[in-house]
Order: structure tokens, then C-alpha cells, then sequence
């Protein structure tokens, strides 16, 4: 991915065991990266993106933080689908509603993009696509 100027990144949440007592936390998450150029208006414009669904292992510290002991992530192309049901199936919850989560998470992409606009008035807005036509 090209870095860009500014890096935005979207974490939602398909299914933790935070409810539970065991020694690691486990979360299924699904992550974007959305990165932006700025121009010389201080428009931001669409650069890049990656998403994956990630299952974690965290450990909790001592001082309350955590650290990340493992993240498998889900296959590429043809394989993601399979992948991502299989971490459904470990942790018990159908597929359709992790599905439905992730599509969720891809229009959280877009709040979050809001919130970064409104947190830097130094940009006057941003530029999702551009055509050349």
C-alpha cells in the first residue's frame, strides 16, 4: 500500500470472549486501512485501502494493557470466504452474521473518515473518486 498523507484506519468488532473468564482475550475483528494524498487545495483524495478480517490473541499485562500474542488473518481471493468461516465455526457463530458485520464495518470506513474531517479543519474536505473522463 502507498502510505499517503493521512492513514484511517476502521476496527469493528464481529465477536470477543471479554464475557468470559480465560486466561487470553480472543477477538475476531474485522480492520480497513483507507490512506489519502493531501492536494494543494488541502483536499484529501483516495489513495489506497486493504481490509482483512484478523483473529486476535491478546494477553492481558499487569499494568491493564494487552499485548497481541497472535493474529491469524483471513486467506485472499477464492480461500477468503472458507477462511472466515472457519474462525466462525471456532468460535460458534454463523457465517451470515459475521458477514453481515463486515458490511456494517465497510460503511464505518466512512463515519470514521467524518470524524478525522471534523477533528482536522485543516483539510476542506475529501475526494473519494476522481474520473478522467
Amino acid at each position: 500500500m502507498d502510505p499517503g498523507d493521512v492513514q484511517i484506519v476502521t476496527i469493528t468488532s464481529i465477536w470477543d470472549n471479554t464475557d468470559q473468564e480465560q486466561e487470553d482475550t480472543m477477538a475476531l475483528s474485522y480492520v480497513t486501512q483507507n490512506n489519502y494524498t493531501k492536494d494543494e487545495e488541502d483536499t484529501l483524495r483516495f489513495l489506497d485501502s486493504a481490509s482483512d478480517a484478523v483473529f486476535f490473541t491478546l494477553r492481558e499485562e499487569e499494568d491493564g494493557s494487552y499485548t497481541v500474542t497472535d493474529a491469524r488473518f483471513s486467506e485472499d481471493g477464492e480461500a477468503y470466504t472458507a477462511s472466515l468461516e472457519a474462525f466462525c465455526d471456532e468460535i460458534g457463530i454463523p457465517l451470515e452474521d459475521c458477514m453481515s458485520t463486515i458490511q456494517f464495518s465497510e460503511s464505518m470506513a466512512v463515519y470514521d473518515l467524518q470524524q478525522y474531517l471534523e477533528e482536522h479543519p485543516e483539510f476542506k474536505g475529501c475526494l473519494l473518486y476522481t474520473s478522467d473522463a
